[in-house]
């Protein structure tokens, strides 16, 4: 595996730094805190992530990768591995429930996605992150190298099955736990003594089962001969069923046909109505307007009988009239009325006369007393005696004209002029009686008159509202009019009778149609084809089979239901054979297959423990021996000899005999860790090896081994090796100048 290019967008504080690496060996220098171990951190991070667990209290990795005041951390890495470049884009975001992770792997040539769900170090280099930071990421503190035991057994892991969580100790203890649950060792007890145990009781309860199962095997026949017939009748209550809905299908689709009908015949009411709307221009007669008519008819009628009334009530007071002005009067009221004349003026002028008479005498006896007296002259007494004399006369004459007034009187049998007055007041009564008929009779005829005139009035007004009634339907004569009115009446009452009938039938039509939809039903009887097939089809019949098959499924299932019941209630007491033996061919087989189990765990188990020794014993010289030449490149040839024991603690050959690494000093022990970590990538990495990482680890080393250490990693890089190595001074730069690395400065 080689990188070529890292990002860090953000991590550890560092941002938006990018840093292109070489093939073979890359020298970064840098000040102390300049961000070189970040480097490392990071590609470490590319790789495999970061851990959420802090150990001991101590911040976890994505704690500490996490800049401050930041919310996330990441970045990218191009890298070549197998022949292929891939490019790893991985950001961890801080969430208020923790953190979320992204990554994504690339073919840079492809631009397509690839090991999805899956760490670029695991696949790409085929170990774990614990085996790949205890040998090929290796820093100043690893000097001591801690977890030789955790990283022996998943070299074993590695070596044995490919998978250094599968470890061969703990899959030896499990087998001899599994052995042990499976049969105890003193042979009573565990799963094969339980099941062996198990199997004999039951067989003594299959015994027992079938000789209490009779009734169970009665009932379940029966229950398998209702089940039968639920079928059978299941299956035919389904055709049945079937021909009933398309037949009922089929009566909806004649309904819509029907309503189809009665649509076309509504709108060719609709067009009747209208032509008989037309015809009186829009007006439409009905009982009202021919009660109208005829009352309006029957009006006139009686005005011309009432004009006609008042003629002949006209005509009778104008005969009555001319009647009392032709009666003459009487010739006795006339010679009586003439005489009350004359004898009233002789009775006046006798009482003229009588006071005149009066007057004078006694004025010429006064004159003749006073001239006596006085003794006046002759002629006073000539001139009373004068007046004295016409006096007498006429008191003479007024006698004479009260004489013919009596004979007048006497003439019409009458004493009196009172008498004769009562005659004459009874005349003038019966004259005035007479001139008030008269007048009546004249009033009668004016008032007769009036009658007729307003009556003439009254019939034009009467004529004139009939002409309008009648003028609506075109004038003319008042039973014609009203035929025509009737006709129009009959016939819009025989629309009218024909729309609700036809609307009705609508109502009904739709009511029975609500449930269907008209396309579902002409889909449903598509396949008929000729639905004439429904009119010979005895619905009847079928529905009758039909309910019958409900009923009997009814009955059935009942019949089912208490079946189960009883056999459930049965069950609860009397076990199934059936059941018992299907159990105890069961336990036979668990049986077998726990002893094939408990076998197959005895052998695994001595196997696994030739294996896991034989393993062993080829390993740890391999590692030993390629350690030894390597530490002995390095040290110069001082020492070459190197052991190696299953927890990878390290022992040299020294004065004839071998000795812990402890007693080194600090640069050869770290001589002796290098050339570990170096034989164990040759050993592990077999596809693919990884970019060694070396933070500040040759610090302890002089110049002279960092040389050597340098040149081997070149050889390495002869073979493909990139190494990174991480400085705080320029020594190894300057070193490894000689070589013809790369040399980079971190600012």
């Amino acid at each position: 595996m080689r990188i070529e290019k890292i990002c860090m967008e953000s991590f550890m504080g560092k941002k938006d730094f990018t840093l292109t690496l070489a093939p073979g060996v890359n020298i970064l220098e840098g000040d102390n805190e300049s961000g070189k171990t970040t480097v490392a951190d990071f590609i470490r991070f590319m790789l495999y992530g970061a851990s959420s667990k802090g150990i001991g209290g101590a911040l976890s990795e994505r704690q500490r990768f996490l800049g401050f005041g930041e919310t996330a951390f990441g970045g990218y890495m191009e890298l070549s591995a197998r022949g292929t470049r891939y490019r790893i884009d991985r950001k961890i975001t801080a969430a208020a429930n923790g953190f979320r992770e992204s990554l994504q792997i690339s073919d840079l040539a492809t631009k397509s996605q690839v090991l999805k769900g899956e760490n670029a170090g695991d696949a790409l280099l085929g170990v774990p992150e614990t085996v790949f930071s205890r040998t090929a990421y290796i820093t100043q503190a690893d000097g001591a190298y801690s977890g030789g035991e955790e990283l022996s057994a998943a070299i074993e892991n590695l070596l044995f099955s490919a998978d250094e969580t599968v470890s061969t100790e703990k899959a030896l203890k499990k087998l001899d736990a599994l052995r042990v649950s499976l049969l105890h060792k003193n042979g009573k007890g565990g799963q094969l003594s339980d099941l062996a145990a198990e199997r004999e009781a039951l067989s003594a309860r299959l015994e027992k089962a079938l000789s209490d199962n009779s009734e169970i095997i009665a009932k379940e026949g029966s229950l398998a001969d209702t089940l039968k017939r639920i079928e059978d009748n299941r299956t035919e209550y389904s055709r049945t069923k079937k021909l009933c809905e398309l037949y009922d299908s089929y009566i909806a689709h004649t309904r819509f046909e029907k309503l189809d009908a009665v649509d076309a015949h509504l709108a060719e009411l609709d067009r009747a109505e209208a032509a008989l709307l037309a015809r009186f221009d829009g007006f439409a007669p009905d009982g009202e307007y021919l009660g109208r008519l005829r009352q309006a008819a029957e009006n006139a009628a009686a005005e011309e009988m009432r004009v006609a009334g008042a003629e002949r009530a006209l005509k009778v007071a104008a005969d009555a009239r001319a009647a009392a002005e032709e009666t003459p009067e009487t010739g006795e009221d006339r010679d009586l009325a003439d005489a009350a004349r004359r004898a009233g003026g002789a009775a006046k002028a006798a009482r003229t006369l009588n006071i005149i008479g009066i007057i004078l005498l006694l004025l010429g006896a006064a004159a003749a007393g006073v001239v006596y007296l006085l003794r006046l002259d002759a002629p006073l007494y000539a001139a009373a005696g004068g007046a004295a004399a016409a006096g007498v006369l006429l008191l003479i004459l007024a006698g004479v004209r009260r004489a013919k007034a009596g004979t007048l009187l006497r003439s019409f049998g009458v004493s009196s002029a009172g008498e004769l007055d009562e005659r004459l007041r009874a005349a003038e009564e019966s004259r005035t009686a007479a001139e008030e008929a008269r007048a009546h009779t004249r009033e009668r005829e004016a008032s007769a008159r009036a009658l007729l005139e307003s009556a003439k009035e009254t019939l034009a007004e009467k004529k004139r509202a009939l002409a309008d009634i009648l003028s609506r339907l075109g004038g003319g004569e008042t039973d014609a009019v009203a035929g025509l009115a009737e006709a129009y009446i009959r016939d819009a009452e025989k629309l009218r009778t024909e729309r609700q009938a036809a609307e009705e039938e609508k109502k009904h039509l739709t009511a029975e149609t609500r449930a269907y939809d008209r396309e579902t039903v002409a889909a449903t009887l598509a396949p008929v084809g000729d639905l004439s097939v429904f009119e010979k089809v005895d619905i009847t019949e079928y529905r009758r089979r039909r309910d019958f098959c409900e009923n009997a499924l009814a009955a059935l299932e009942s019949k089912k239901s208490d079946l189960e019941k009883a056999l459930a209630a049965l069950h609860a007491t009397v076990e199934k054979p059936a059941l018992l033996r299907a159990a105890l061919d069961a336990l036979d087989r668990q049986y077998a297959a726990a002893k094939a189990k408990y076998d197959a765990a005895e052998l695994a188990i001595r196997a696994i423990g030739n294996a896991s020794e034989g393993l062993r014993t080829r390993v740890s010289p391999r590692l030993a021996d390629y350690a030894g030449k390597l530490l002995s490149a390095v040290t110069g040839g001082s020492i070459g000899e190197l052991g190696v024991d299953s927890t990878l603690a390290l022992t040299y050959m020294a004065e004839g005999g071998a000795h812990s690494v402890e007693y080194m000093s600090k640069g050869t022990k770290e001589a002796a860790y290098f050339a570990l970590r170096l034989a164990l990538v040759d050993l592990l990495y077999k596809e693919e090896k990884p970019p060694l990482v070396f933070d500040e680890s040759f610090a302890y080393a002089d110049d002279r081994r960092t040389e050597r250490m340098l040149r081997l990693l070149c050889a390495l890089a002869g073979e493909g090796v990139q190494s990174v190595v991480l400085a705080c001074h320029s020594r190894e730069g300057d070193i490894a100048a000689k070589f013809g690395c790369t040399r980079l400065h971190l600012d």
